[in-house]
């Protein structure tokens, strides 16, 4: 990294914090109940989590990236609620601000313990560097996602946000990863061995870019379904000996 990325750097980091200051503002005044969600029903991913989260196979879903909680979150969530056995979400966001978003969002469902948000991180640890930010091959120099207070921004609330892991389950049925731009792989290595499907959102781009790559290539998983110039492109894998149930769920929509 240059001293003058360093310096831009600075100044956008002293932005961000100014920007985090009025954001808790318009939470306390109820702004964020209409934001827009990036997976709605209307998106073919939204369909296929919908589905998945219909199927009477599968109880245990976890996502990684509750953000506002209207988007996946709620797609899934609102299907959990309707069932009538026994299943649960477990909703991770490791940035504190946007799990209290969530959390107001929600205040006045009745959740019935089906939805439970949890705020931590997962994966602390395998935050990428910087560097290997810049020399991604999808890195973009004008993309506001990849700045150094985008980065910070993602990298702080990891290391400071509790470990999630002690409130997930052993064994989980679905799992999302659409978390932060640049922690998503160390996600996936901390799950994937407690999962029988990988709903994976942003496969085009550096997030779970890596992660496709490697499930493609792995004899544990096989690919159920995929769009990858929807939005930054979306992935479902399972385990081999679900696929005759998975796929079905996907392609039939």
């Amino acid at each position: 990294m240059t001293s003058t990325q360093r310096k831009k750097g600075a100044v956008s980091l002293a932005v961000a914090k100014a920007r985090n200051f009025f954001r808790f503002v318009r939470l306390r005044a109820g702004i964020y109940r209409g934001w827009r969600a990036d997976i709605a029903n209307e998106h073919t991913l939204g369909k296929v989590l919908a589905a998945l989260a219909d199927c009477q196979h599968f109880r245990n879903y976890v996502e990684i990236g509750t953000a506002h909680g209207l988007g996946s979150t709620k797609v899934i969530g609102e299907k959990l609620l309707a069932r009538s056995d026994s299943c649960c979400l477990w909703t991770v966001e490791a940035v504190s601000f946007l799990h209290a978003v969530a959390v107001r969002n929600w205040r006045d469902t009745d959740l019935r313990g089906r939805v439970i948000f949890v705020h931590g991180a997962v994966a602390s640890d395998a935050v990428m560097t910087y560097d290997e930010v810049l020399a991604d091959a999808n890195y973009k120099a004008d993309k506001n996602d990849y700045s150094l207070a985008s980065y910070e921004n993602n990298k702080t609330a990891a290391d400071n946000a509790p470990d999630a892991m002690p409130h997930l389950p052993n064994e989980i049925d679905v799992l999302l990863l659409d978390g932060g731009e640049f922690n998503s792989y160390g996600e996936y290595r901390a799950l994937a061995g407690r999962s029988k499907v990988i709903c994976l959102d942003d496969v085009a781009v550096i997030k779970n870019r890596r992660v496709r790559e490697e499930l493609l290539t792995s004899d544990e998983w096989v690919l159920a379904a995929e769009k990858t110039d929807e939005r930054h492109g979306w992935s479902v894998f399972c385990r081999p000996e679900w696929q005759g149930i998975v796929t079905p769920i996907c392609i039939g929509l």
